[in-house]
């Protein structure tokens, strides 16, 4: 049944790559057209208005930029680590964002550019805190916040509040983290940034939802809803819909459940976010396999697997199967299969533990401080090794089987 799906999901794969090519090539028409220094600017505002569409189409523009532009030149190495940057970041491979964001924190800074050194902070603060990395990234969020104090966009002076927010609530700060994600949330609505609001309303959802505080929880939730069709931005509304499946689901409305779940993944391939997909899949699986459907949650997690396999996403990819193992009489195939898995996360954490540990050592011994110009840096671009990370599931899973590792 894996080699069948396998078969029909790359022709499906086939026919939406084809089906979006037209809409791609469109995407990037003022990308093409602009020349000189302001086809870099037009790159960097390009992958900005991707970030919340279309994630495929900045690892595209990143290539494009990366065969377009002088190696030699550092703003043109420094644009094209930025948008590679926004990709690797939502991907599942933060680790490769780390010294290319660095590179564009002391670039921008450098040349008095402060809004996108803080807004580049914030970003690697994000990678930064998706590896576990809790002091390093909190460094790097109060940057951009300092930075942002003389960016010419106001919201840089409080955007790095929600990641500083996210943060806290890892670290089991709770009431500072409450305190930070409310002020970030006020302050969004006030210069309607809905996407924004929609984001952190989404998180005290989750918040209130895990302290079975209902009434907070739907309060929050609706208000995500509500935010993200104002945003009009599909992740937003892809995110808000996942949220909504997974009240319903808590309700024992599963028809309702089903209904939102595969809404937002019909949202999230359209958009082509791999990770997200993944994601959904692996959420339509879950609640499969909770009514006790045996052969469409098999069918889901072959998904999610599959995918996250084909994408090198390997805590994904051993998610899924961990969960058709519990479900199906597994193969002596699947075994060995879940155990290369395990041994190749195994070994993938461990060299990147040790790659952050050593360009830490690295920085400090080089003096590095992103208030101070440092031309080692630059000098010093790295390739850092593609790894899985343990990304936070949504509520779904306590529902099939407790807490997700």
């Amino acid at each position: 049944m894996q080699v069948q799906l396998h078969k029909l999901h790359t022709v499906l794969l086939l026919f939406v790559l084809l089906f979006h090519s037209r809409l791609k090539a469109q995407k990037f028409d003022d990308y093409h057209i602009a020349g000189g220094l302001q086809k870099r600017y037009v790159a960097l505002d390009l992958a900005d208005r991707l970030l919340t569409s279309d994630i495929d189409s900045i690892g595209l523009l990143a290539k494009l930029t990366l065969l377009d532009f002088t190696p030699t030149d550092r703003f043109d190495r420094t644009v094209t680590g930025v948008i590679a940057s926004s990709y690797f970041i939502r991907s599942g491979k933060p680790e490769k964002a780390i010294q290319p964001l660095k590179l564009a924190i002391s670039y921008f800074e450098e040349v008095g550019d402060y809004q996108r050194a803080s807004q580049n902070a914030v970003e690697l603060g994000n990678a930064l805190l998706l590896l576990g990395e809790y002091d390093e990234s909190k460094y790097y969020y109060r940057d951009a916040l300092e930075l942002g104090k003389y960016s010419t966009d106001k919201t840089d002076s409080y955007n790095a509040k929600y990641g500083l927010g996210r943060l806290y609530l890892s670290t089991g700060d709770t009431s500072i983290a409450l305190h930070l994600l409310r002020e970030y949330r006020d302050l969004a609505l006030n210069d309607k940034k809905y996407g924004a609001a929609a984001d952190v309303s989404a998180v005290l959802f989750n918040v209130f939802d895990a302290r079975k505080n209902v009434n907070l929880a739907n309060e929050y939730l609706d208000s995500s809803v509500v935010y993200s069709k104002r945003s009009g931005s599909p992740i937003h509304l892809s995110n808000a819909y996942t949220n909504q499946g997974i009240r319903f689901f808590d309700l024992g409305l599963t028809d309702s459940a089903i209904f939102y779940f595969k809404s937002a993944l019909k949202i999230r391939e359209e958009m082509n976010n791999l990770k997200l997909v993944i994601e959904s899949y692996y959420n339509l699986g879950s609640l499969y396999a909770y009514v006790d459907n045996k052969e469409k949650a098999i069918v889901n997690f072959t998904y999610s697997h599959e995918l996250a396999l084909d994408a090198q996403l390997t805590r994904d990819a051993l998610d899924a199967l961990d969960r058709i193992i519990l479900l199906d009489s597994p193969s002596k195939e699947l075994i060995n299969l879940k155990d290369s898995l395990n041994a190749d996360l195994e070994r993938k954490n461990g060299m990147n533990k040790e790659l952050i540990q050593k360009e830490a050592v690295r920085i400090k011994n080089a003096g590095y401080d992103p208030k101070v110009n440092n031309r080692l840096i630059w000098l010093l671009m790295i390739v850092l090794i593609v790894t899985g990370i343990v990304l936070n599931r949504k509520a779904i899973n306590s529902f099939f089987r407790g807490t997700q590792d």
